[in-house]
């Protein structure tokens, strides 16, 4: 770690000129470069924010006609996502993303209405507005891709455009890992600020409680490390707290030793159900819990093969086959498909990736509760009763998706406010995709009713929580809500510290923004 000469931590090696003359052009920003009355009088309401952008770094800005502004709307997870920015600008490194923050900032100091923007990792964010919009700049981070393990190999340290599949192609062959995403082509950004849950969280809690340091582009253009020990509210707030604080650009992980283990998918018929509820009641009690065994329970329509089935997502996290954890879901029969193997984290996350729903329209809601025999069937009755509102709905696919919340590991520090059992909840999903916009309204309004459903029974059985995770979380959610008043309220203070005049929050108005708290 080098100290520059204005006071950045940051590791820029032979690029120290290159820093400096990037910051001298931050010190050079101002609101009146940007703005003159024939601009402003030509401008669309928001491409005076391209155009001050082109003129700073002309070549990391690209506009609808380029290749690669199509090739980023493309590659969005959902069509929802698939917006229409003004300009999208692919910043390499740190240094960049601090250029564009500083000019974003003057812009929005000078006259808010001008400024919109939004910061994409790997584009899942499912929430509209959540890594793109229509209209500002889209900040695609997916050129900062580093991975770096550390000599004395107990760190690795991602640019936050990094794919989880590359970071486990870096890691598998050194029986090292760490807690990350269970989908090759989920991004780091969202995923770890969101929380995160990995096939490790029964024994390593969030993903984020991997996070032993960040490194932040504030709003001002600042350059911070945010850890433990150096701007430490920050570190906590970004663990939960999503885009509303700065750019994260690398993420130091603390890493695990894992070789293979066991793990794959098996594919049963809906009569399977009643076993199906049967093993995973009492895999969720108290008394039989294994830290290395997860489990995805998913009941799912799917309208192009016309087959209704539950499939079981099984990990464990030793070589070894059928352990008791996990036992009573592999011994179920019939088993309509088996992948159930020894392997690696690659081949794991990739065969995730394989069954993700493509270009479609997504909707995640998310609800949480103790579970019960009695209360999961009153659950899954009530989804079931959803078939008849979406079945000729075109390209559906309708889950309902059961698994254990992430352990709460003492010593961790998060955002989330989850108490000390928090293992023992049941983390609900309801997973939608489908084919056509005119479809958007009635699906969720399916998906509000039940869920609405869903807590009147969880809380009339006294076993309801108001955790509401924010990557699985619908956009009528409030996530932040649900992490408990003290929790919100120290997010307000981090955001009213690091980012007074509120660029995260109006400037970059998509995703879940933190509310005021009433004291």
């Amino acid at each position: 770690m080098r100290e520059v000469s204005f006071g950045v931590k940051t590791r820029f090696g032979s690029n120290l000129w290159s820093a400096t003359v990037l910051f001298s052009s931050l010190i050079a920003i101002s609101a009146a470069d940007f703005f003159s009355p024939a601009a402003c009088s030509e401008a669309s309401r928001y491409s005076i924010q391209c155009s001050a952008l082109s003129d700073l770094i002309p070549a990391k800005v690209f506009y609808p006609s380029s290749t690669t502004y199509i090739a980023s709307i493309s590659s969005y997870f959902t069509q929802q996502s698939r917006l229409a920015p003004a300009c999208i600008v692919t910043p390499s490194s740190t240094l960049e993303v601090a250029l564009i923050a500083k000019t974003l900032k003057s812009i929005h100091d000078f006259d808010p209405d001008r400024s919109l923007f939004s910061i994409r990792s790997g584009g899942h964010f499912l929430v509209a507005g959540g890594a793109n919009n229509n209209g500002g700049v889209t900040i695609d981070l997916r050129s900062i891709k580093s991975i770096d393990i550390s000599k004395d190999t107990k760190i690795v340290s991602v640019g936050s455009g990094s794919l989880w599949k590359n970071i486990y192609a870096k890691l598998d062959p050194m029986n090292m890992t760490v807690s990350g995403g269970r989908v090759s082509g989920i991004g780091v950004g969202g995923y770890l600020t969101g929380g995160g849950i990995s096939f490790l969280s029964p024994e390593h809690g969030w993903a984020c409680d991997g996070v032993v340091g960040l490194e932040v582009v504030l709003a001002d253009g600042q350059i911070v490390y945010a850890s433990r020990n150096t701007h430490s509210d920050l570190f906590v707030a970004l663990k939960g707290g999503s885009n509303n604080f700065g750019i994260v650009t690398r993420f130091d992980l603390e890493l695990i030793k894992l070789g293979n283990f066991y793990g794959g998918t098996i594919l049963y018929p809906i009569s399977t159900l009643p076993q199906q509820l049967k093993a995973f009641s009492a895999f969720m009690d108290p008394s039989t819990f294994d830290k290395k065994a997860t489990m995805i329970q998913a009941i799912a329509f799917d309208k192009a093969s016309n087959i209704m089935a539950i499939s079981n997502t099984i990990q464990y996290t030793l070589p070894v086959v059928d352990a008791p954890a996990i036992k009573s879901f592999t011994s179920i029969q019939p088993q309509l498909i088996n992948t159930m193997r020894i392997s690696n984290m690659s081949d794991f996350v990739s065969a995730q990736d394989s069954v993700q729903p493509l270009d479609t329209r997504v909707i995640y809601a998310t609800t949480v509760f103790y579970p019960t025999l009695a209360l999961l069937t009153k659950v899954c009755d009530l989804f079931m009763q959803t078939f008849d509102q979406v079945q000729n709905v075109a390209g559906i696919t309708h889950a309902l998706v059961i698994q254990r919340l992430p352990s709460t590991i003492p010593g961790k520090q998060n955002s989330l406010g989850l108490g000390p059992d928090a293992g023992y909840l049941v983390q609900l999903s309801l997973s939608t995709s489908w084919s056509n916009k005119s479809d958007d309204h009635l699906i969720d309004d399916m998906a509000k009713r039940l869920l609405g459903d869903i807590g009147v029974v969880t809380k009339a059985a006294n076993a309801y929580d108001d955790f509401k995770y924010l990557n699985y979380a619908a956009s009528w959610q409030d996530p932040f809500a649900s992490y408990g008043f003290a929790n919100l309220e120290n997010l307000w203070k981090v955001s009213r510290k690091y980012d007074p005049t509120g660029l995260f929050q109006t400037g970059v108005p998509g995703g879940f923004k933190l509310k005021p708290t009433s004291g």
